[in-house]
Protein backbone atom coordinates (compact mmCIF):
# COMPACT_ATOMS: atom_id res chain seq x y z
CA UNK A 1 0.00 0.00 0.00
CA UNK A 2 0.93 3.79 -0.52
CA UNK A 3 0.06 6.64 1.10
CA UNK A 4 0.70 10.41 0.16
CA UNK A 5 1.84 12.24 3.23
CA UNK A 6 -0.20 14.63 4.82
CA UNK A 7 0.57 18.06 6.05
CA UNK A 8 0.39 17.56 10.21
CA UNK A 9 -1.30 21.20 11.86
CA UNK A 10 -2.63 21.97 14.86
CA UNK A 11 -1.07 23.88 18.13
CA UNK A 12 2.33 23.42 19.11
CA UNK A 13 2.58 21.00 15.67
CA UNK A 14 6.36 20.39 14.98
CA UNK A 15 7.68 21.70 11.36
CA UNK A 16 9.98 19.30 10.72
CA UNK A 17 11.17 15.88 12.11
CA UNK A 18 13.44 13.11 11.10
CA UNK A 19 13.11 10.65 14.14
CA UNK A 20 9.60 8.90 15.35
CA UNK A 21 9.12 6.80 17.93
CA UNK A 22 6.25 5.06 19.60
CA UNK A 23 6.22 4.19 22.82
CA UNK A 24 4.77 1.72 25.58
CA UNK A 25 1.19 3.56 25.60
CA UNK A 26 1.24 4.56 22.11
CA UNK A 27 2.33 8.01 22.43
CA UNK A 28 4.47 9.16 19.68
CA UNK A 29 7.62 11.07 19.88
CA UNK A 30 8.81 13.46 17.29
CA UNK A 31 12.68 14.92 17.14
CA UNK A 32 15.18 16.04 15.15
CA UNK A 33 14.35 17.49 11.27
CA UNK A 34 17.93 18.36 9.65
CA UNK A 35 19.10 21.31 11.69
CA UNK A 36 18.26 20.46 15.24
CA UNK A 37 16.82 23.54 15.76
CA UNK A 38 12.77 21.87 15.88
CA UNK A 39 13.32 20.52 19.40
CA UNK A 40 11.08 17.70 20.67
CA UNK A 41 7.79 17.05 20.78
CA UNK A 42 5.26 14.37 21.92
CA UNK A 43 2.01 13.80 20.27
CA UNK A 44 -0.36 12.19 22.98
CA UNK A 45 -2.87 11.22 19.65
CA UNK A 46 -4.75 14.51 20.66
CA UNK A 47 -2.68 17.56 20.89
CA UNK A 48 1.27 17.96 20.23
CA UNK A 49 2.81 19.12 23.65
CA UNK A 50 6.67 19.87 25.17
CA UNK A 51 7.89 16.63 27.39
CA UNK A 52 10.62 18.71 28.31
CA UNK A 53 10.56 20.90 31.63
CA UNK A 54 12.92 24.10 29.89
CA UNK A 55 14.59 24.41 26.73
CA UNK A 56 15.34 21.24 24.51
CA UNK A 57 18.70 21.07 23.25
CA UNK A 58 19.75 22.06 19.37
CA UNK A 59 20.89 19.07 18.76
CA UNK A 60 19.44 16.11 15.96
CA UNK A 61 18.23 13.18 17.26
CA UNK A 62 19.04 9.78 14.99
CA UNK A 63 17.52 7.22 17.86
CA UNK A 64 15.09 6.84 20.82
CA UNK A 65 14.13 4.11 22.89
CA UNK A 66 12.01 3.63 26.38
CA UNK A 67 13.66 2.07 29.36
CA UNK A 68 11.23 0.20 32.00
CA UNK A 69 10.56 3.48 34.16
CA UNK A 70 8.85 5.03 30.95
CA UNK A 71 12.56 6.99 30.76
CA UNK A 72 13.16 7.78 26.92
CA UNK A 73 16.44 7.72 25.57
CA UNK A 74 17.63 9.69 23.06
CA UNK A 75 21.03 9.29 20.64
CA UNK A 76 22.21 12.48 19.04
CA UNK A 77 24.53 14.61 17.89
CA UNK A 78 24.99 15.55 21.58
CA UNK A 79 25.62 12.85 23.14
CA UNK A 80 23.20 10.41 25.10
CA UNK A 81 20.20 11.92 26.77
CA UNK A 82 17.47 10.06 28.65
CA UNK A 83 14.49 12.15 29.39
CA UNK A 84 11.96 10.98 32.57
CA UNK A 85 9.13 12.71 34.21
CA UNK A 86 10.10 15.88 32.37
CA UNK A 87 13.55 16.34 33.42
CA UNK A 88 16.55 15.81 30.90
CA UNK A 89 19.78 14.36 31.77
CA UNK A 90 22.88 14.05 30.04
CA UNK A 91 23.93 10.59 30.25
CA UNK A 92 26.99 10.89 27.92
CA UNK A 93 27.81 14.38 26.91
CA UNK A 94 30.94 15.46 23.80
CA UNK A 95 29.91 12.47 21.76
CA UNK A 96 28.05 11.95 19.23
CA UNK A 97 25.59 9.03 19.84
CA UNK A 98 24.30 7.87 16.09
CA UNK A 99 21.85 5.33 16.94
CA UNK A 100 20.13 3.27 19.83
CA UNK A 101 18.56 -0.24 19.72
CA UNK A 102 16.87 -1.54 23.01
CA UNK A 103 17.78 -5.48 23.34
CA UNK A 104 16.14 -6.84 26.39
CA UNK A 105 15.00 -4.53 29.29
CA UNK A 106 16.87 -2.32 30.49
CA UNK A 107 19.60 -2.97 28.07
CA UNK A 108 20.30 -1.01 25.12
CA UNK A 109 23.15 -0.68 22.23
CA UNK A 110 24.34 2.15 21.30
CA UNK A 111 26.77 3.57 18.46
CA UNK A 112 28.77 6.24 19.21
CA UNK A 113 31.64 8.41 18.03
CA UNK A 114 34.95 7.18 19.72
CA UNK A 115 36.54 9.86 22.10
CA UNK A 116 38.52 11.93 20.56
CA UNK A 117 37.48 11.07 16.92
CA UNK A 118 38.21 12.73 14.04
CA UNK A 119 35.93 10.80 11.51
CA UNK A 120 32.64 9.99 11.20
CA UNK A 121 33.35 6.37 10.33
CA UNK A 122 35.41 6.68 13.83
CA UNK A 123 32.89 4.39 15.91
CA UNK A 124 32.18 1.83 18.55
CA UNK A 125 29.63 0.06 20.14
CA UNK A 126 29.00 0.42 23.45
CA UNK A 127 25.94 -1.31 26.03
CA UNK A 128 24.03 0.49 28.43
CA UNK A 129 22.64 -1.10 31.15
CA UNK A 130 20.93 -0.79 34.61
CA UNK A 131 23.13 -2.89 37.19
CA UNK A 132 23.11 -1.91 40.96
CA UNK A 133 21.38 0.77 41.31
CA UNK A 134 22.98 2.89 38.58
CA UNK A 135 23.21 2.75 34.64
CA UNK A 136 26.35 1.31 33.06
CA UNK A 137 28.23 2.09 30.17
CA UNK A 138 30.77 -0.26 28.49
CA UNK A 139 32.53 -0.38 25.28
CA UNK A 140 31.20 -3.88 23.81
CA UNK A 141 32.76 -3.93 20.31
CA UNK A 142 35.83 -1.12 19.94
CA UNK A 143 35.82 -1.36 16.45
CA UNK A 144 32.32 -0.56 14.31
CA UNK A 145 31.20 0.36 10.59
CA UNK A 146 28.89 3.65 11.17
CA UNK A 147 25.88 1.90 10.05
CA UNK A 148 21.97 1.37 11.26
CA UNK A 149 22.15 -1.00 14.15
CA UNK A 150 18.28 -2.75 14.77
CA UNK A 151 17.14 -5.11 17.05
CA UNK A 152 14.57 -7.71 15.95
CA UNK A 153 11.79 -9.12 17.95
CA UNK A 154 13.82 -11.25 19.68
CA UNK A 155 16.06 -7.96 20.80
CA UNK A 156 19.25 -9.95 18.29
CA UNK A 157 21.05 -7.13 16.56
CA UNK A 158 21.72 -6.63 12.48
CA UNK A 159 23.88 -4.36 10.79
CA UNK A 160 25.87 -4.25 7.61
CA UNK A 161 29.17 -6.06 7.43
CA UNK A 162 31.57 -6.99 4.24
CA UNK A 163 29.76 -9.95 1.97
CA UNK A 164 26.24 -9.60 3.99
CA UNK A 165 25.28 -8.62 7.26
CA UNK A 166 25.93 -9.54 11.08
CA UNK A 167 23.97 -10.35 14.00
CA UNK A 168 24.80 -9.89 17.64
CA UNK A 169 22.17 -12.41 19.95
CA UNK A 170 20.42 -10.80 22.84
CA UNK A 171 22.34 -13.64 25.28
CA UNK A 172 25.38 -12.57 24.43
CA UNK A 173 25.09 -8.51 24.33
CA UNK A 174 23.67 -9.34 28.13
CA UNK A 175 25.81 -11.99 29.36
CA UNK A 176 28.85 -10.33 27.91
CA UNK A 177 31.75 -9.17 30.63
CA UNK A 178 34.53 -6.92 30.14
CA UNK A 179 37.68 -8.83 28.87
CA UNK A 180 35.34 -11.41 27.01
CA UNK A 181 35.19 -11.04 23.21
CA UNK A 182 31.61 -10.56 22.15
CA UNK A 183 30.68 -13.04 19.56
CA UNK A 184 29.39 -11.98 15.92
CA UNK A 185 27.47 -13.90 14.08
CA UNK A 186 28.36 -13.51 10.18
CA UNK A 187 26.33 -14.06 7.50
CA UNK A 188 27.09 -14.15 3.97
CA UNK A 189 24.13 -12.07 1.21
CA UNK A 190 24.57 -11.42 -2.56
CA UNK A 191 24.81 -7.56 -2.48
CA UNK A 192 21.57 -6.60 -3.91
CA UNK A 193 22.69 -2.98 -5.04
CA UNK A 194 25.97 -3.50 -6.74
CA UNK A 195 28.65 -1.47 -5.26
CA UNK A 196 26.13 1.01 -2.96
CA UNK A 197 26.77 0.26 0.24
CA UNK A 198 23.92 -0.91 2.22
CA UNK A 199 23.15 1.26 5.60
CA UNK A 200 20.51 -0.79 6.79
CA UNK A 201 19.60 -4.21 7.96
CA UNK A 202 16.18 -5.34 9.55
CA UNK A 203 15.00 -8.87 10.08
CA UNK A 204 11.13 -9.19 10.21
CA UNK A 205 8.76 -11.11 12.45
CA UNK A 206 8.14 -13.79 9.31
CA UNK A 207 12.30 -13.88 8.97
CA UNK A 208 12.69 -12.12 6.18
CA UNK A 209 15.63 -10.07 5.87
CA UNK A 210 15.14 -6.66 4.09
CA UNK A 211 18.45 -3.84 3.23
CA UNK A 212 18.23 -0.14 2.32
CA UNK A 213 21.23 1.89 1.06
CA UNK A 214 21.81 5.31 2.45
CA UNK A 215 19.80 6.81 -0.31
CA UNK A 216 16.39 4.50 -0.06
CA UNK A 217 17.18 1.87 -2.44
CA UNK A 218 15.56 -1.22 -0.68
CA UNK A 219 15.54 -4.82 -0.95
CA UNK A 220 14.36 -7.83 0.72
CA UNK A 221 14.81 -11.76 0.97
CA UNK A 222 12.73 -14.08 2.55
CA UNK A 223 13.34 -17.63 4.05
CA UNK A 224 13.15 -19.90 0.63
CA UNK A 225 14.20 -16.89 -1.74
CA UNK A 226 17.81 -17.71 -3.69
CA UNK A 227 18.77 -13.97 -4.05
CA UNK A 228 17.19 -10.66 -2.82
CA UNK A 229 14.16 -8.87 -4.49
CA UNK A 230 14.99 -5.05 -5.20
CA UNK A 231 11.53 -3.04 -4.90
CA UNK A 232 10.99 -1.01 -7.42
CA UNK A 233 10.95 2.87 -6.29
CA UNK A 234 7.27 3.54 -7.51
CA UNK A 235 6.60 1.39 -4.27
CA UNK A 236 9.26 1.54 -2.01
CA UNK A 237 10.43 5.54 -2.65
CA UNK A 238 14.43 6.88 -2.14
CA UNK A 239 15.64 9.69 0.40
CA UNK A 240 16.29 7.70 3.63
CA UNK A 241 17.50 4.22 4.79
CA UNK A 242 15.20 3.80 7.91
CA UNK A 243 12.53 0.27 7.90
CA UNK A 244 10.15 -0.52 10.91
CA UNK A 245 7.72 -3.08 11.55
CA UNK A 246 4.40 -2.87 12.98
CA UNK A 247 2.19 -4.54 15.38
CA UNK A 248 0.90 -6.51 12.72
CA UNK A 249 3.57 -7.23 10.72
CA UNK A 250 3.05 -4.80 7.88
CA UNK A 251 6.47 -2.94 7.38
CA UNK A 252 7.25 0.63 6.68
CA UNK A 253 9.51 2.45 4.18
CA UNK A 254 9.53 5.93 4.64
CA UNK A 255 10.56 7.90 1.72
CA UNK A 256 10.61 11.46 0.92
CA UNK A 257 7.08 12.30 -0.21
CA UNK A 258 5.51 8.87 0.81
CA UNK A 259 5.06 6.09 2.62
CA UNK A 260 5.13 2.62 1.84
CA UNK A 261 3.17 -0.38 4.24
Amino acid sequence: QQYPFVPITGINAPKGASFLFQDHQGGLWLAGAERGVEGLTYFDGTRFVSPVNGAFPKVVVSGMAEDSDAGIWIASDGGLLRLSNGRLEKIVDGRRAWQITKIAPDVFLVLMAKRGANSISETELVRVSWMRGKWKIQTVLESMPNVAIQADRSGNTLYPCDGGYCELSSAAVEGWNLGRALVVIRHSMLRPFGPMPVKAVFRDSAGCIWMRTDSGDTACKCPGDSAPTVLPTNIAGRGHYTLSELDDSSMVIPSFGELAI
